[in-house]
């Protein structure tokens, strides 16, 4: 049951947003609640949203929550938006879309309630505010926020992420020791206080690979477990290391791509790579390194990518190109067929040839 009212923000109008919102409270499940779900936007969007679904829908426009009706779409009118069309932003829109974003906000804090926001174009939106990155900046500076948490749930899982909206070469000089605690407390006391799970559990994802090796590739692992020592959080934080085949094989099938670019540490490198071989039975394909024995389980372009492991760009351009167009499933599907020939009944038939 809904108590309190939601607020929406629809993000860009000539995006997915206003149509997504319209499918959204046309079913059942949330129709029953349109009275406390209150939108924030123009009138132009909305109607404009409700012509291209070709849908019938009354729009009730109101100044105050308390005139909200069960039966129709209750807007608080912005003026200000510029002529748009569908799938094509426009730079006129983004003062436009931050007041909508802003007085959504605004309403959400005044009535103790909730803030849901769609998408945006964050290039259209940095012409009105420079360095714009994202809702989660936006509203922390808002607020004046000391600390926030980009935070996803889906059922029983729930995740929690340690840096927000930053290219992937400039992450390791972001994730700090504070960073790292204060985003802990968040999600700690989230799942209590929000979710109400009186003992949670927070598993933690390794960062290097092999999660460091007892510190022969990397020692940021042994400084989170000693951070969580000292935060006292022993019992609510698992790290993923030493994992079931169960949970190994479950994360993996859940997956689209597996990524373990190996790089030569000292004297270390990665051998045959037998973690490839494994994705690649699910179907999965994978991006490895340059160096070692990823060559030998992956053919590249045809069932994965090899990347230079030590190059920031290049393992971020591959992990891209692999996305593009959803290129990972054809990908997959030649893994699959590809990793059949390291069946051991066809390596031992392959070493009776030798010995013969």
């Amino acid at each position: 049951m809904i108590s309190k009212p939601i607020f929406v923000s629809l993000g860009d109008p000539s995006g997915i947003g206003p149509e997504v919102f319209i499918k959204a409270i046309n079913d059942q499940k949330l129709r029953q609640h349109l009275s406390k779900i209150i939108l924030v936007s123009s009138s132009k969007v909305i109607e404009g949203a409700i012509s291209a679904l070709d849908v019938k829908q009354k729009i009730n426009p109101i100044s105050d929550v308390n005139e909200a009706q069960p039966d129709s779409v209750n807007l608080i009118n912005i003026d200000g938006c510029q002529d748009f069309v569908l799938g094509k932003p426009t730079f006129n829109n983004s003062s436009f879309i931050i007041e909508c974003l802003s007085t959504a906000a605004d309403l959400a804090l005044k009535n103790s309630s909730c803030l849901v926001t769609g998408p945006l174009n964050k290039s259209i939106i940095q012409k009105h505010i420079q360095n714009f990155t994202g809702h989660t900046e936006f509203l922390k500076k808002k607020f004046n926020a000391n600390e926030v948490l980009m935070y996803m749930t889906n059922g029983n899982l729930h995740l929690g992420i340690t840096t927000t909206h930053v290219p992937l070469r400039v992450v390791p000089n972001v994730i700090s020791r504070d960073l790292i605690k204060n985003k802990y407390k968040l999600l700690h006391h989230g799942l209590i206080d929000i979710f109400k799970l009186a003992n949670p559990k927070i598993a933690v994802l390794g960062i290097n690979p092999h999660a460091g090796e007892f510190g022969t590739i990397g020692d940021e692992e042994q400084n989170i477990k000693d951070l969580v020592k000292e935060l006292d959080l022993g019992p609510q934080v698992m790290f993923f290391k030493d994992i079931s085949n169960d949970l190994k094989n479950a994360l993996v099938s859940k997956s689209n791509i597996f990524v373990m670019p190996s790089i030569i540490h000292k004297k270390s490198v990665e051998g045959f790579g037998i973690a490839y071989v494994e994705a690649a039975q699910y179907g999965i394909p994978s991006i490895g390194g340059k160096h070692g024995g990823a060559a030998d389980a992956i053919d590249h372009e045809k069932t994965g990518l090899i990347c230079d492991g030590n190059n920031l760009d290049d393992i971020y351009s591959s992990i891209n190109l692999m996305l593009e167009n959803k290129k990972y499933l054809n990908l997959g599907k030649n893994a699959k067929e590809f990793v059949n020939k390291f069946q051991w009944s066809k390596i031992i038939e392959e070493y009776k040839k030798i010995l013969n």
